[in-house]
């Protein structure tokens, strides 16, 4: 479709006239409020909007819907994977394999204290937080379903984040890392999270714990990739380019 089409098309839009009286409507029964003019501010703008989609200067939000989001972004566990990249890649370019092999297993330690850590914080901030809400009892039970599973995979998604996007991308890794990315999510994450939403109905923290199970096969991936060495890359550095990295046997 052209671009002038397009114009057309919204050019031919006719506005319901009673959305603009509406919109005036509303502002006069604000004013009729005893409150200083104007004194809410772009409340009073978003109110005027609702007036004209509705059609009603009398705006009535007496029900109300919460929309429930959650994340688990994890911004300290991927702080700690970029310095761990930095630091497997400059120790294995100065030839110490053994050594880059143990703070290998430093940064595992790391990222599983970092996951316990946060997932402790998670259950116990979770009461409160969902406490604060007016909720039926029905939403309230799948926020505490979904703190909890968040802060479950929490504990495998910091220790393999560090893993993955530290230590083994530093040894040069990277196309093991890329396999493992996408076979454990496409197959098994989300078929596992299909089958369980659509097909078995379980509750949610087992909807959310299966679509995060590429997070808990990837940790277990990561422990043997670890202690087999061969996420271990020749690296070579200098003006010859000389290979100071070794392979792993």
């Amino acid at each position: 479709m052209r671009f002038e089409t397009v114009q057309q098309l919204l050019a031919a839009i006719t506005p319901d006239p009673r959305e603009e009286e509406a919109r005036q409507a509303a502002p006069r029964q604000w004013a009729s409020i005893a409150k200083p003019l104007d004194s809410l501010g772009l409340l009073e703008t978003a109110v005027e909007d609702i007036a004209a989609l509705t059609l009603d200067h009398r705006v009535d939000l007496s029900r109300r819907s919460l929309l429930l989001l959650c994340a688990d972004n994890g911004v300290l566990a991927q702080g700690v994977a970029q310095a761990g990249a930095i630091v497997t890649g400059q120790t294995l370019g100065e030839g110490e394999r053994d050594k880059a092999l143990s703070q290998g297993y430093a940064f595992l330690g790391m990222g599983l204290g970092l996951g316990l850590f946060a997932a402790l914080v998670i259950r116990l901030i979770s009461g409160p937080v969902i406490r604060a809400y007016s909720m039926s009892r029905e939403t309230t039970e799948v926020a505490r379903q979904l703190m909890d599973a968040i802060g479950f995979i929490m504990i495998f998604q910091s220790t393999n984040s560090i893993m993955t996007k530290g230590v083994l991308r530093g040894g040069g890794d990277t196309r093991m890392l890329m396999l493992a990315d996408n076979i454990f999510l496409w197959l098994l994450s989300i078929p596992l999270g299909l089958l369980a939403g659509f097909v078995l109905g379980l509750p949610a923290f087992w909807i959310y714990t299966c679509l995060k199970a590429d997070q808990i096969a990837k940790t277990v991936w990561c422990v043997f990739r670890l202690r087999g060495g061969k996420w271990i890359k020749k690296i070579t550095t200098g003006k010859n380019g000389v290979e100071k990295g070794l392979p792993a046997n």
